[in-house]
């Protein structure tokens, strides 16, 4: 079974925290749709603007059991832009490595 669920604005937005490091497109869009099968997020979709009527990111999650393996980077166009590959240690995340098509 697949849930989509949108996530939006919940409530009145507080006060401004301290500014953080830049993040790609995916990290500063307007809507984001998160997308479940059974109780694994398999995809997290980005919009640049909230309405959600331009895609700007797609990410796919991918899983090994219940250990996430790999996440794929895709532009709002569709076309793969980067391959994420996570490593553990002792079952604790140690480190990634991305990859590029």
């Amino acid at each position: 079974e697949t849930i989509l669920l949108d996530v939006g604005e919940q409530g009145p937005q507080g006060p401004a925290g301290p500014a953080g490091p830049s993040g790609d497109a995916g990290a500063d869009a307007a809507g984001k749709t998160l997308v479940y099968t059974g109780d694994k997020l398999t995809e997290v979709l980005s919009y640049s603007d909230a309405g959600k009527t331009t895609l700007v990111e797609r990410r796919v999650l991918n899983y090994t059991g219940n250990t996430l393996t790999t996440i794929q980077f895709y532009d709002g166009a569709g076309s793969l832009t980067k391959t994420r590959t996570l490593t553990y240690s002792l079952g604790v995340m140690s480190g990634y490595t991305d990859a590029t098509p």
